[in-house]
């Protein structure tokens, strides 16, 4: 009995989400865009060789994790100090990089941010998040240009092929 009134309750929550004509609030990613253009601006204005760079971007995108990254150590059983930083230091570069989304995230982020004419915009986190994961899972993906193209070259530097489409009848073409 309870778990047909779990079921139902959960299907008619869900039908009642789709059906609202009232948009739920959301909180602006304000924060999130303002501190990447500046960590943009920091690298531009501070001009690397690409290695290094490429280790500021990475330091960056972990402390952009922040407390999901210490929750996931903690569900795959490093719970010393030691051990995650062990791990930051020696291994998390290569092992973020072969996670399907979020090693495509990853080198996106990298991507946006070694651009220093880039202007972050509030959208571009919706964009990453969504359009890496399809790339990551999908067959195919649609997109407009500018996130294609960093997609496009973030996959060949991880030596991936995804299908990607910058409109929809070229996706329709290929179906």
């Amino acid at each position: 009995m309870q778990w047909s009134v779990r079921s139902q309750t959960s299907v008619l929550a869900d039908i009642d989400a789709m059906l609202d004509t009232e948009p739920c609030p959301m909180d602006g990613v304000a924060g999130w865009v303002t501190g990447f253009q500046d960590f943009a601006t920091f690298l531009r204005d501070n001009p690397t060789g690409p290695e290094i760079r490429r280790q500021r971007t990475h330091l960056r995108f972990i402390a952009d994790l922040g407390k999901k990254l210490a929750e996931a150590a903690w569900l795959t059983g490093i719970t010393r100090p030691e051990d995650l930083s062990d791990w930051l230091t020696n291994r998390s570069e290569a092992d973020i990089r072969e996670l399907v989304a979020l090693g495509l995230f990853r080198e996106v982020l990298h991507e946006k941010l070694s651009d220093p004419n880039l202007r972050w915009t509030e959208n571009d986190l919706t964009d990453m998040i969504y359009l890496t994961a399809a790339a990551g899972y999908c067959d195919h993906i649609v997109g407009e240009r500018t996130h294609m193209s960093h997609i496009a070259n973030s996959a060949r530097r991880l030596g991936r092929t995804i299908s990607l489409h910058r409109m929809l009848p070229s996706l329709v073409e290929r179906l």
